[in-house]
């Protein structure tokens, strides 16, 4: 696998100077001395020479000009034809004379090595990026984006269940369809056993995979975040998008329950004595006829190591802007989101595993189309990703040492490819995704969380045979 691009332009010149110096050689000699099979291996090297300069500016395009996999595709497709047809024009001279060619072979495959090269190029940088991402996530004083928190992943979890399985699921799962529940990871996430925290380590699920999502803006919109903690903030459970209080009798009946999301009152006669939604607030919330200021903690109570723990969750006002988790009120000097990672990366050290990971609900309108924007009467289907959003599908290294022992029954090492959300649960959604959305250049990757550094490897880049033997290989089953 190519790393970088500059990788690959320095694979195609590697390939394509000996075969310059190869057919100099050969042009040097007397024609006369040459037969028809030898101008014709000349001719060859020479058109795959004029091929690999064709790729390397269509890749020098691509970058400079961010053209998507289609309009790359496009290019190669042009190259390629025009190899193959002075190919044709030099075996066919060769024929007229009744000789071979001479190199019927090497040129052919030093063109696809050139190719594949291209290809393997186009999606080089997001493995180089992610794992950049990861080392450097939470190491700034303060953050100017949401990429400088870390790598933003969500894991299989039930909202992802029917067809296609990359798009949310009205009623599935408990989740709201208008919430992704995620979560934000970086290297200073980690135990004092050595292992990256991951939400499926504390329930304990199988090592489910999932989707990694841009943290860059998405057709030029800021990723919108609408709440979230340095734990399990119970987002299935919660309503008003998982957002609000939990879906319990006493909370009920502030909330709009024939609405979906269900989006709480605008007008209510609070019960003092009923302890609604009980939170790390301080002071005499209830007398706030807010109902989401109920759920809200208040930065001002809190210290950037213990912020977002407990049963609140860091939410804007009706006045904060979108990005409010980098420009909202702060924590004792920290934006909201370098509270919630250094909150985080507290409960990591002194809880261990089963603490290590924070839960963000990221609006869905940051990553798909046709999310309705106000409150419907039922659930809605969510339309197609946006272009760039998902950036990966990934699932996790299970060898024995790279994945955390935590169920008695199914140890570190004992986990199986073929289990629900694993290896190849997680490859066959990202093969249909390709085949569905063919201009995205999303990628298939490895998370290994005893990692400390760089723990994202690429698997795939296309759904091609190496790819499938890969998987094979694995064990997984396979539909052809």
């Amino acid at each position: 696998m190519l790393r970088n691009r500059s990788q690959a332009l320095g694979l195609i010149l590697a390939l394509a100077i000996p075969a310059l110096l190869f057919s100099s050689s050969l042009a040097a000699s007397s024609d006369a001395k040459l037969t028809r099979g030898e101008r014709c291996a000349i001719a060859k090297i020479k058109a795959t020479q004029r091929a690999g300069k064709c790729l390397a500016h269509g890749l020098i395009k691509g970058i400079r000009k961010s053209l998507s996999e289609e309009e790359v595709n496009s290019i190669t497709e042009r190259c390629e034809t025009r190899h193959a047809r002075a190919f044709a024009r030099a075996e066919g001279n060769a024929q007229n004379r009744g000789e071979r060619c001479a190199a019927d072979g090497n040129a052919s495959g030093t063109h696809n090595l050139v190719a594949k090269a291209l290809r393997d190029a186009a999606y080089g940088d997001v493995e180089t990026s992610l794992n950049d991402q990861f080392n450097k996530g939470d190491t700034k004083a303060s953050y100017l984006s949401l990429s400088d928190a870390g790598v933003l992943l969500h894991q299989w979890d039930g909202s992802n269940e029917t067809a296609p399985q990359w798009i949310p699921t009205p009623g599935h799962g408990g989740h709201s369809v208008l919430a992704i529940s995620s979560s934000i990871t970086n290297t200073k996430l980690r135990t004092k056993t050595g292992y990256t925290g991951i939400y499926t380590v504390h329930v304990p699920y199988p090592p489910s995979g999932g989707l990694i999502f841009s943290t860059e803006p998405v057709e030029k919109e800021k990723v919108q975040i609408g709440c979230m903690g340095a734990g399990d903030i119970g987002s299935d459970v919660r309503l008003n998008g998982g957002c609000g209080c939990r879906n319990e009798p006493v909370c009920k009946p502030y909330y709009n329950l024939d609405l979906y999301p269900k989006t709480p009152k605008t007008s209510v006669t609070i019960d003092a004595s009923s302890n609604l939604c009980q939170n790390s607030n301080g002071g005499n919330y209830m007398q706030n006829p807010d109902v989401e200021y109920w759920t809200k903690c208040n930065p001002s109570n809190f210290t950037p190591s213990t912020f977002g723990v407990g049963s609140c969750v860091a939410k804007p006002t009706g006045s904060d802007s979108s990005d409010w988790y980098l420009s909202g009120e702060q924590v004792s000097g920290s934006s909201q989101l370098k509270a919630i990672m250094e909150s985080t990366a507290a409960s990591c050290f002194a809880h261990g595993q089963g603490s290590c990971y924070n839960e963000v609900m990221v609006r869905t309108t940051s990553f798909y189309h046709s999310v309705p924007s106000e409150p419907q009467s039922s659930p809605i289907d969510v339309g197609d990703p946006k272009s760039g959003a998902i950036v990966a599908f990934f699932y996790l290294n299970v060898a024995d040492g790279h994945y955390p022992p935590t169920n008695p029954a199914s140890p570190s090492g004992n986990w199986a490819p073929t289990d629900a959300g694993g290896q190849c649960d997680t490859y066959k959604r990202w093969k249909a995704f390709r085949s569905d959305y063919t201009s995205e250049r999303t990628v298939l990757v490895e998370f290994d969380l005893s990692a400390e550094e760089s723990p994202f490897s690429t698997v795939c880049t296309n759904p091609d045979d190496d790819c499938k033997q890969k998987q094979v290989a694995a064990g997984c089953p396979t539909d052809d």
